[in-house]
């Protein structure tokens, strides 16, 4: 198991917590929310997403997407952590939040533009079932450019590009190895 002393650990791993339909309920709410294997697992993987997400190396290019495990492409579920995790990480980089309903429109060059050489992450907090994967394809694995209204372009380079993470209500649609091989998928309990 891992160290869950801190009250943001705790936070983490009660946001993985998965309910036993087997268990009835008592005083305390964990005890229908046993710690059981799968959370270790799921909890591991969300650490490991938050260490990739707080550090500063970008040889690995991918968007960590944070999901609800129950969630499908239709069935919209919620209200678990996963936005206040990335309001947690916000507190080691810069972070810049673009409300992810909009998601990524052509003809919207300037959605970027709060970001500086400073932002260390982007987040498209609550994306809609619509949102296009695809479209994040080049900001990826490429430089990164800021446009910005009456100013200048600025190229931010790839080593220095701030990472992506995306929180969503629902199940991602594509499921292409190209999809796979830029996403980090984290699966957060009831």
């Amino acid at each position: 198991m891992v160290d869950t002393e801190g009250l943001f650990a705790q936070f983490c791993l009660n946001a993985m917590r998965m309910k036993e339909s087997k268990i009835t309920a008592t005083k305390d709410w964990r005890d229908e929310y046993p710690v059981t294997d799968k959370v270790k697992q799921n909890l591991r993987s969300l650490m490991s997403a938050i260490g990739y997400l707080i550090h500063s190396n970008n040889s690995l290019e991918k968007c960590i997407l944070f999901i609800d495990r129950n969630s499908t492409i239709t069935k919209e579920e919620g209200q678990n952590g996963k936005t206040r995790v990335v309001e947690g990480i916000g507190y080691f980089r810069d972070r810049l939040s673009i409300d992810g309903r909009n998601g990524l429109q052509k003809g919207d060059k300037f959605k970027f533009s709060g970001v500086t050489p400073s932002t260390g992450l982007v987040q498209f907090d609550d994306i809609a079932p619509t949102f296009d994967f695809k479209s994040m394809f080049s900001f990826l694995t490429g430089d990164f450019v800021v446009e910005g209204k009456y100013a200048n372009s600025v190229v931010i380079p790839r080593e220095k590009k701030p990472k992506f993470v995306i929180t969503t209500n629902y199940a991602p649609p594509e499921n292409s190895p190209s999809h796979a091989n830029r996403r980090q998928v984290v699966e957060f309990g009831d």
